[in-house]
């Protein structure tokens, strides 16, 4: 019986092993939010995700102690109209990266519990399907040139 029990500890292990392992398949680079005014009720984030894993990664949101609620978006042209659509999953593929820039996919930002200002750190807890999160590291830039979209039209203005 004593035999048995490192036996099944090892078994139990496997399944977390494997999750670690997959925590550690996704990384993000070069995560950013646009700087807005002080009142604004939505901001936007853009990174890029890679998938260095064998399998599929899904983004199915996030969650900020600095926002009330962050969703992932895609920004469509369709006749030279662009349209905000909000995505409940978004798929990495094996091997590949998604970049999240203007005028492409975004982290829709809503309500800041406080103004951000240019060079502002904010972290950003991403949310995959299988209950796996990572951490990023945002900062805050200006938003000259930002191009496409305007953001804080979500603000209900």
């Amino acid at each position: 019986m004593k035999r048995l029990i490192p036996i099944f500890l090892a078994m139990l292990m496997i399944p977390l092993a494997a999750s670690a392992a997959g925590a550690t398949a996704v990384t993000v680079k070069d995560a950013w939010i646009s700087e807005a005014p002080p009142g604004v009720q939505s901001l936007a984030g853009y990174f890029v995700i890679e998938n260095h894993g064998s399998k599929p990664a899904v983004l199915t949101g996030g969650s900020s102690p600095a926002f009330g609620r962050v969703m992932v978006h895609r920004t469509m042209t369709e006749q030279g109209m662009s349209s905000m659509q909000h995505l409940d999953r978004l798929e990495i593929p094996a091997g590949g990266k998604v970049v999240f820039e203007p005028t492409t996919y975004h982290l829709m930002l809503m309500m800041p519990t406080r103004p951000l200002k240019a060079g502002d750190q904010v972290e950003i807890r991403l949310s995959f399907e299988g209950g796996m999160q990572l951490p990023v590291t945002f900062t805050v830039r200006r938003a000259d040139g930002m191009g496409g979209m305007d953001h804080m039209s979500h603000a209900g203005r």
